[in-house]
Formats: structure tokens, sequence, C-alpha cells
């Protein structure tokens, strides 16, 4: 089931700092023909965005320099948030501040959720950024880290986009084991819209997560999938077991529940930083949120 609860997440949880390691475990690839689940599914919250400010029950705003690990460029305000025409604004500039301690050369906006989501599905229809090195994503860090720090309880990533190919959504798990941070110990797929991109309208984007399976859907297209029948298992998994790995299926359990993250990073390994040519002020538009449990 997916368990829903009004959690308080301190800055403690703040130790994702992903890297750009191009070693992996798993080749980033599409699997076809991923189907979504048979579950019937009940809506179990949702945030349309429509009214004057944001939830506080569903959700706080970000104010620091996260993603520095990353080096990444931005300074997360909350003047860079905002709701308007039913739609919540993520906005990145180019404006320097000084956060906490030191300069940084662009502002732009997070939001943590408040609400843990144990297994179920999560389904967010938003419009990304334009312009090249940038960072969207919409993802999930584990509440209580109940596997061990340092990664080893794992992060999901529902949607990244390396803006400087802005047709193509990715979506990832992460997890530690010795000797293995966040560039290497990873599954992870990509799908390629096409025409119009992911800057250019909004799409829908879909995580099914399950006992025993992850699944990553644009518009209903499913993309990759990982799990007991996929083509890719967990890396803990008997007959593809990693030394020092959490036991399968951890960390992605329904014991360890996670809570979204919606931002727009700047610059960083990946993306690189913006060139001249990325205007600002750029935003990732968010139409609405929803999460379902099995009905």
């Amino acid at each position: 089931m997916l368990a829903l609860a009004i959690v308080l997440v301190v800055a403690a949880a703040r130790w994702v700092e992903r890297g750009s390691d191009e070693k992996v475990t798993a080749v980033t690839t599409t699997i076809p023909d991923v189907q979504r689940a048979s579950t019937e599914w009940r809506l179990a919250w949702s945030d349309d965005f429509d009214g004057p400010a944001l939830d506080p029950q569903k959700w706080r705003v970000e104010n620091s320099r996260f993603g520095h690990g990353n080096d990444e460029l931005q300074c997360y305000t909350p003047n860079n948030v905002r709701l308007g025409d039913g739609q919540l604004i993520l906005e990145a500039r180019r404006e320097t501040v000084r956060c906490p301690q030191q300069d940084q050369p662009f502002t732009s906006g997070m939001i943590r959720g408040n609400i843990a989501v144990r297994q179920g599905a999560v389904e967010i229809r938003a419009k990304m950024p334009s312009g090249a090195g940038l960072l969207p994503a919409l993802w999930m860090l584990p509440v209580e880290r109940v596997y061990g720090p340092d990664g080893k309880s794992g992060e999901i990533d529902i949607l990244e986009v390396n803006t400087t190919k802005p047709d193509v959504a990715h979506g990832t798990v992460h997890w530690h084991y010795p000797d293995c941070g966040w560039g290497c110990s990873r599954y992870g797929g990509q799908y390629a819209v096409g025409e119009p991109g992911l800057d250019e309208e909004f799409h829908t984007y879909r995580l099914e997560w399950s006992p025993g399976r992850i699944a990553w859907f644009v518009d209903n297209i499913g993309y990759y999938e990982l799990g007991d029948t996929a083509p890719r298992q967990w890396a803990s998994r008997g007959v593809n077991a990693v030394a020092g790995s959490v036991e399968y299926p951890k960390p992605f359990d329904e014991l360890n529940p996670m809570y979204l993250i919606l931002n727009v990073a700047v610059g960083g390994k990946w993306p690189g930083t913006p060139p001249a040519g990325t205007r600002f002020p750029t935003a990732m538009a968010v139409d609405w949120v929803k999460v379902y449990e099995p009905g």
C-alpha cells in the first residue's frame, strides 16, 4: 500500500549531491513495450496549484545552495517560486546573490514535498524551461534513509532533462554500494519525444513504483522498467548480485518511503554552464501533481 503521512524532513536529509561519473552498472537505453500495471489505482492526493499560494501541508520552499556538490550554480530562493494561472512556476534567473556564504551567479526555484510516498504511482504534468545549461527535475528522496546514509537508501528520478537536448526525458534510480557513488550505481532509461520538445508544450510524466517493479512513462508511453520480470533487475538480486549492495528488493521497497522534489538546477557537471545564448528568466511550469495508491 501507499501510505501517506505528513512528515518533517530536516536539513540532514540534504545528503544527495549527484555526480557525473560515467561508469554505469547498466546501459542507459530505452526498453520498448513497457506496459502500465493492471493495478486499479486510487487517487491518494493531488495538487492543481489553483490557490493563491502553495499549500504548506503539501510543500515547503527551498532556500539554500543545494546542489553545490554537483558544481551547480544556482541559489534556491523563495522569490523564484510562485503560482499563476493555475500553475506552479519555478523560475531560474541570471542574477548574483549571496547564498548564504558565497556568491552564486544564478537563482532558481525548488520545492520539497511534505507527504511521504510509500510506493504507488506518481503523475506530474509539466513544461520544461528552455535554453541549454539547465537540469530541471521531478524526483524523490528517502524520508528517513532507513538503509543508511551517503546514498545507500537510494533516489528515484521520475524525470531529468539536460536542456542541451530538450526533447529527451531521463528516468533513473540511484543507490550507493561500497566504492560506488551516484555516477556508477544507477539504472535508467531515456526517451526522445521529438517535436515539439519538452520545453515547448506540457507532457505528463508517470512513475509506477510497486513491489519488485519501477517503470517510467511519458504521455502514457512506457520507456523503461526495472524489476522482477524486466530485462533490468536490482543490482542486489541473486543472479545479478553486487558485493556490498543492500539485499533485494532494498532500497526501493515499501519500508523506505520517499518525498517529492521539483526543481530547476542551473549548470553543474552534466548540463554544463549555461551559454550566452540561454535567455533568462526561464522557468519550469507544473500544471498538476497526482499521487495514487493501489485500489
